[in-house]
This record gives C-alpha cells, sequence and structure tokens, in this order.
C-alpha cells in the first residue's frame, strides 16, 4: 500500500513537472510569437514609410482607392498634376476632374476605369486623355492602372498611375509648325530662283540676264545653306559628329566678319570686345556658322535699345567665345530643352519671330565636334550669355573615319 501511494505521489510530481514544463513551453512560444509579431508590425510599418517616400518622389501621379472606391493615398506629383487641393482628397475631389478623350468626348474614370478595376480587378492599358483644369489650361495625361489582391485573391486596392506628356506633345506640335516653316522657305527660295531662270528663258526685255543670273546664285546658295542645315543636324540627332575641316583659323577675324554681316540688318548693335587676336586650329565655316546664329539670335530676341556684345577671351588651353544680351531673361523650363532640334521657345513664338528651332542644336553639334561645349547662363540680373568654350587645337578630338 505504501509502494503504491509512493507511486502516485511520484506520477502526480512528474504530471506536475511535465505540465510547468508545457507552460513554460507555451510562454516561450507566445513570446516569440509576439516578438515575431513585433518585428513583423516593424517592417511592415518601415515598408509603408519606404514605399510613400517612393511615392513621394515620383514624377509620375499615383492615386490609390479602397475597394469601397475611397481615396486611400494620392502622392504628390498625383496633386498637382490633376489640381487637387489639400493632402487628403476625396472622392468627390476627383469627380470634379475634367478628364476627355483625345476627341474632347467626356471621360467618366470612375465608371468607365475605376469600376472595372474594382469588380473585375482589370488592368486598364496606357491612354491618352486630356485633363482640362480650372484655369483653361489642358494638360495630356497617360492613364494606366490595376487592382491589388489579397491572400483570397479578392480585390483590394485599386491603383490609377499618371504620366505627364502636356510638354511632349507641345514640343511635337513645335516640330511640325518648323517642319511647315522649313517646307515654305525651301519652296519660296526655289521659286524665286526658277522665275528668274524663265525670265533670262523667255529674253524678256528690261531685265539684265546679268542681275537675274546673281538671283539665281544667291537663291541656289540660300538653298544649300538651308540643305547643309538640315543635313548637319540629322547627323547630329544620330549621334554623328560634324565632320570638320580643320585649318589655322583666326577667331576674331572670324567673329569681325560675322558682325559686318549682321550690320546690314541690325545697325551696328553687334560689338566686339576682348582679345585683339585668337589663333587656333578649328573648322573656319563651322564656327562661322556658331557664331552667327548665337549673335543673330541674340539680336533678334534680346533688348532692342542694347548692344549684343560679342567677347572673346584666351586661356592657357582654350578660346572663349561669349555672346551677351540684355533683354528679357529665358525661362528655366525653356533653358532644358533649348539645344533640342526643332524647338522653339514660347516667347520666341509668341514675338512673331521666324525661325527653324536648328540654330543651337547646331551651335551645340560644332561645339562637340571641336572637342568643346557651349553653355547658357540667363536670369533677370544678369542677361543672357551663350559661351562656346574651344580647345585651341582640335585635332586631337576627332573621331576616327
Amino acid at each position: 500500500m505504501q509502494i503504491l501511494d509512493t507511486t502516485r505521489r511520484v506520477m502526480a510530481r512528474a504530471r506536475e513537472a511535465q505540465a510547468a514544463r508545457d507552460l513554460q513551453d507555451a510562454n516561450e512560444r507566445l513570446i516569440v510569437e509576439g516578438i515575431r509579431e513585433q518585428e513583423l508590425a516593424e517592417r511592415a510599418s518601415q515598408s509603408a514609410a519606404e514605399l510613400r517616400a517612393l511615392l513621394d518622389t515620383m514624377s509620375e501621379g499615383v492615386m490609390v482607392f479602397g475597394a469601397s472606391r475611397e481615396v486611400v493615398l494620392v502622392n504628390p506629383a498625383g496633386r498637382e498634376m490633376l489640381g487637387l487641393s489639400g493632402e487628403r482628397p476625396t472622392l468627390d475631389d476627383y469627380r470634379r476632374c475634367d478628364f476627355r478623350h483625345l476627341d474632347d468626348t467626356r471621360l467618366d474614370f470612375e465608371r468607365e476605369v475605376l469600376s472595372r478595376i474594382v469588380r473585375d480587378g482589370s488592368f486598364v492599358e496606357e491612354e491618352e486623355v486630356l485633363l482640362h483644369l480650372p484655369d483653361g489650361a489642358v494638360r495630356h495625361l497617360v492613364l494606366s492602372g490595376g487592382a491589388v489582391r489579397d491572400a483570397r485573391g479578392q480585390v483590394a486596392l485599386a491603383m490609377a498611375l499618371y504620366r505627364d506628356v502636356t510638354q511632349v506633345r507641345e514640343l511635337d506640335h513645335v516640330r511640325e509648325q518648323c517642319m511647315s516653316l522649313v517646307t515654305h522657305d525651301l519652296r519660296s527660295t526655289m521659286t524665286a530662283a526658277m522665275y528668274a531662270a524663265e525670265v533670262i528663258g523667255m529674253n524678256r526685255a528690261g531685265y539684265d540676264p546679268r542681275v537675274l543670273a546673281g538671283r539665281i546664285v544667291r537663291s541656289l546658295s540660300h538653298m544649300d545653306e538651308m540643305i547643309r542645315t538640315l543635313l548637319d543636324v540629322q547627323r547630329i540627332r544620330a549621334g554623328h559628329g560634324l565632320p570638320l575641316l580643320l585649318g589655322a583659323c583666326e577667331l576674331v577675324a572670324i567673329a569681325r566678319e560675322v558682325i559686318d554681316d549682321l550690320a546690314s540688318f541690325h545697325d551696328q548693335r553687334a560689338v566686339l570686345r576682348g582679345e585683339a587676336r585668337v589663333e587656333g586650329i578649328w573648322s573656319q565655316g563651322e564656327l562661322r556658322r556658331a557664331i552667327w546664329n548665337l549673335a543673330s539670335n541674340a539680336l533678334k530676341y534680346g533688348g532692342t535699345d542694347a548692344p549684343v556684345v560679342i567677347t572673346i577671351e584666351k586661356t592657357s588651353d582654350h578660346a572663349v567665345v561669349a555672346v551677351y544680351n540684355e533683354g528679357r531673361p529665358i525661362p528655366v523650363e525653356d533653358q532644358a530643352i533649348l539645344f533640342a532640334p526643332f524647338v522653339r521657345t514660347r516667347s520666341a513664338m509668341a514675338g512673331g519671330q521666324r525661325g527653324w528651332g536648328l540654330g543651337l542644336t547646331f551651335v551645340r553639334g560644332c561645339a562637340e565636334a571641336h572637342g568643346g561645349r557651349v553653355t547658357l547662363v540667363s536670369d533677370a540680373e544678369r542677361g543672357t550669355t551663350f559661351t562656346l568654350e574651344l580647345p585651341l587645337d582640335s585635332r586631337d578630338y576627332q573621331r576616327p573615319g
């Protein structure tokens, strides 16, 4: 009997010890699970912060909707792009956005886009749409969207992405206008030459054949220069350097020739300053065209009551040509695209000045072909200065072949 009692006590203690161990294991598991949940929560919080920081730096607009179509998040680019005010815009704010298709018919975003994503989880392919803003401006946006599903496969979030292509479309329009102007100028020059040739052929009285022949030569020379500019710009766009005929040049003399040529159109507004003589190994024809483009632009778009100053200086290994004009500065947003082909600034077009939008493209191509560069500084305090910087000997910078 005593042995039986002892056995029961031993077994009871063993059960108690096992229960204690089980309780300890359970507590340890709870602690581990609690630590894991805390780690997961911290990671989720960190991931959310990283995602928000990423969205805040994106140039594309991002708008996130919940499954009930409530607005969850709009990044700063999206708020600016859509003209939404406040940190937490609502669906009603979004409904007031005047979206339209390219044919100017109304685009019902909630019905045509958001409902498809939330209901079907459909992916919305990129589509260009128009957004009419309250101030009358129109933005070209590329819209796309998609769904984020939960673990059960249900749509949890709907995302809409916007990319602003307004500037691209404006540039396309300007390029079309420039190409029309190129075609018109070439045709006009050709027509003048053909008319003079016809008059010579008909042997009309009162017309001096030598004068008419001179007109033909001038017209054909003008056409040749226009075609050369188009071909040179096409080479630059294709990534090929301008072909240069290098030789000994004197930069001050080239600039003086440009000033003399421009004087017949712009009086004596262009003045030359700096060194008396700067020699180097360059392509004289291309440098003359580059300086002529910079100076003629300064005369056309600068202040009409102030001189255009061409300054030529020399350092130990470089020559510098700076063309300065007073007047209205070039807007910062235009400076970023100024050297692209077939680009004209809004102020240039508003002022009614004719141009192809190719001159500065050629200037940059000429500078780079010589192993140099062209820079621009333009603001209200300092005026506008284009600076052409060239190595004194460009032979080492020529591409083989």
